[in-house]
């Protein structure tokens, strides 16, 4: 079959090549895939890419075959799946959570092969059902929802009313934003000039807030809003050192700032005024786990989040490298490949 290889750890060491159908281990289901997502990572590389590796982690499919040992699924199922393909069950994060934290994880395109590809094999349960209604293109968009969960409800710890600052408008801060909106926060979207399609987008979602920080202050916004006291909560999904900056300047004292954007690089900061002056909380939030999985499959069943307007093109998996360049440039808010 064919698939979707990174290589080596260059943006340009990926290329389509053919593979061999994968056949489910006893615990394993078999998944035919009909949507994947094409995520940020799949294009610039992740820290902890093991190459040779199929690329692609955000699925929905359906189940084709079922190991030996499994009992929930069965043949014929709309599934989507956690990215986990295996852990160590023996460490202190596998025996008290959380489990994406186990020191001997396996992922999906990092270190086990992914979903770009006409076949997966993956354990039964890092599988979930489908909510009916939801298509299968957006359901590959469950797992950036599932990421969006963990850092608003688990990591960010958003109540009601709080003041929270999305900046960076990708598909996981447009999901941040909207879980925040679901918790009955007020939410503040900033994006760059070249991010107008996207604030539109977030408007669309609920959002009331929205600001180009090119042009406009973040800080004055929320410094109205908040009565000069600053934002509860900010969540940096850019992934660049000027939002961190902007980001915490924007808090009010012990605001809580979640960092959910992979910075690919060192950042410097001014601890005292973190500690000394304002006693902020700092926390990462990376990826998901099976906790933020329930609570994403039941925004969606309960319509609460509606990941259908994030998908902006779905295509075919030999016209990939136009699926990365719409990506890349930021013409497409989320593209779906259909292996």
């Amino acid at each position: 079959m064919k698939a979707l290889i990174r290589y080596g750890k260059g943006e340009k060491d990926v290329g389509l090549d053919d593979v061999p159908e994968p056949r489910p281990e006893p615990h394993e289901v078999k998944i035919e895939v009909r949507a994947a997502g094409v995520c940020g990572t799949d294009i610039q590389g992740h820290p902890g890419v093991r190459p040779p590796v199929v690329l692609g982690h955000e699925l929905a499919g359906v189940v084709v075959e079922l190991g030996d040992e499994c009992v929930d699924r069965r043949v014929g199922e709309r599934v989507t799946a956690e990215t986990t393909k295996s852990t160590c069950g023996r460490c202190r994060y596998c025996r008290r959570g959380p489990v994406s934290l186990c020191v001997d994880r396996r992922g999906m395109a990092s270190t086990a092969d992914g979903c770009f590809a006409r076949y997966v094999c993956l354990p039964e349960s890092s599988t979930h059902l489908l909510p009916d209604g939801v298509s299968f293109e957006a359901g590959a968009l469950t797992e950036p929802l599932a990421c969006a969960t963990h850092a608003v409800y688990e990591q960010g710890d958003v109540l009601a009313e709080e003041l929270a600052v999305v900046i960076g408008p990708g598909p996981l801060g447009l999901l941040i934003a909207r879980c925040c909106l679901v918790l009955g926060a007020d939410v503040i979207v900033a994006g760059t000039a070249d991010d107008a399609d996207r604030l539109r987008l977030a408007r669309s979602l609920g959002v009331d807030h929205t600001t180009v920080v090119d042009s406009d202050s973040l800080a004055e916004l929320v410094d109205s809003i908040s009565d000069g006291c600053g934002a509860d909560v900010v969540f940096e999904c850019a992934g660049v050192e000027p939002a961190v900056r902007t980001g915490l300047a924007c808090l009010r004292k012990r605001g809580r700032f979640i960092q959910a954007g992979i910075l690919h690089r060192d950042v410097s900061l001014d601890f005292d005024d973190i500690f000394f002056n304002r006693e902020l909380s700092l926390v990462g939030s990376h990826t998901s786990n099976p906790g933020s999985w329930e609570i994403a499959l039941g925004l969606l069943s309960a319509g609460e989040v509606d990941l259908e307007p994030l998908v902006t093109e779905s295509l075919s998996l030999d016209r990939w490298e136009q699926a990365f360049e719409l990506m890349r440039t930021r013409r497409a808010v989320k593209v779906v490949l259909t292996p």
